[in-house]
C-alpha cells in the first residue's frame, strides 16, 4: 500500500517533501505502520496497480465461486449439511 501511494504522488519531477511528510504521517498514524520506511520503498506505477487489482478481482471471483459451489453441494445433498456447520449453522 505504501508503494502504491508513493507511485500516486510520484509524477514528472517526483514527490515533494510536503507530500512525503503527509504520506509518512498517514502511514505512521492512520495505517499504524511506523515500521514502513518510505525511503526504502519503490513506487508502484499506475499500470502495475491496475494489474494487481485485476489479479485481486480474479482471485476473489474464484474464491467466491468455490464457496458458492460448496454451498450448493451441501444444500443439494443434505448429508453434507451436518459436515459443514459454517455453511449451514443450526438455528
Amino acid at each position: 500500500m505504501g508503494s502504491a501511494a508513493l507511485g500516486a504522488i510520484d509524477v514528472d519531477s517526483g514527490s515533494t517533501p510536503q507530500q512525503r511528510a503527509l504520506l509518512g504521517a498517514l502511514v505512521d498514524h492512520l495505517w499504524k505502520r511506523p515500521d514502513l520506511d518510505l525511503g526504502t520503498l519503490e513506487p508502484i506505477s499506475p499500470s502495475q496497480i491496475d494489474r494487481i487489482n485485476e489479479y485481486a478481482v480474479a482471485l476473489a471471483s474464484v474464491l467466491l465461486g468455490v464457496r458458492l459451489r460448496g454451498a450448493w453441494i451441501c444444500w443439494s445433498q443434505p448429508q453434507q449439511q451436518a459436515a459443514n456447520p459454517l455453511l449451514f449453522p443450526s438455528t
